[in-house]
């Protein structure tokens, strides 16, 4: 989907009757695609945090002195201007770990075997001390861990052509978008019937994301 496509659905649906819109074309006022991009990126990223959108993987060194894993990019082979001592994450200067992990999704050991995590009651595990962290228990300089994780969606700057930026996220998810940007748009404006509107919009929005995950999107 395109940035452009999006502008279009907000400009003839939820954001026609704000000054956002241009009365005659009935698209959004270039003077407003940075504001309406900010929104955007808080709405992908709400969504990509609400449902498995996108996942990456990354590779960690183990050192037996160390317990606990962060992922972290100072902690990146890649990442020359980081001071740490033991850098674990196994990147390259083609491929950096962007910090764009939401959280720990699954844990498997150099033979493809997945970890048993949060499991106090077994031994071939791991611990999640928070939603970016790894506890394991016998760290062992000889191997390594494949971290499956939850990923950011793609940031889109705000000087973004519309026409060729494209905009991660699967079509089924544009109506929520759409609201939880329009939910933005009216409390930003701050009148009490803007306010009131935006409140509409947020229950709109929790409604429909509701509808996908009942649904098993």
């Amino acid at each position: 989907m395109m940035l452009s496509e999006l502008f279009a659905q907000l400009s003839y649906g939820e954001l026609r009757q704000t000054y956002f819109s241009d009365d005659e074309t009935r698209l959004i006022k270039p003077e407003h695609y940075a504001e309406i991009i900010s929104h955007i990126n808080l709405g992908l990223t709400d969504l990509h945090k609400k449902f498995p959108l996108k996942t990456n993987e990354l590779f960690i060194q183990q050192y037996s002195h160390i317990s606990v894993y962060h992922l972290n990019s100072k902690y990146s082979y890649s990442n020359d201007a980081s001071t740490e001592p033991y850098k674990y994450i196994i990147d390259s200067l083609d491929e950096p770990f962007k910090d764009d992990a939401i959280r720990i999704e699954r844990i498997y050991d150099e033979n493809g075997d997945e970890f048993y995590v949060n499991d106090g009651h077994n031994s071939w595990g791991a611990f999640l001390p928070n939603q970016l962290s790894i506890q394991l228990p016998q760290p062992d300089d000889a191997n390594s861990i494949s971290v499956i994780y939850r990923a950011m969606p793609v940031k889109i700057v705000g000087t973004a052509d519309p026409e060729t930026q494209e905009v991660d996220l699967p079509p089924v998810y544009l109506q929520p978008l759409l609201y939880y940007v329009a939910s933005r748009v009216f409390a930003g404006i701050g009148s009490p019937e803007a306010m009131g509107t935006s409140n509409n919009y947020v229950v709109m929005y929790e409604t429909a994301c509701n509808d996908l995950k009942f649904n098993g999107v």
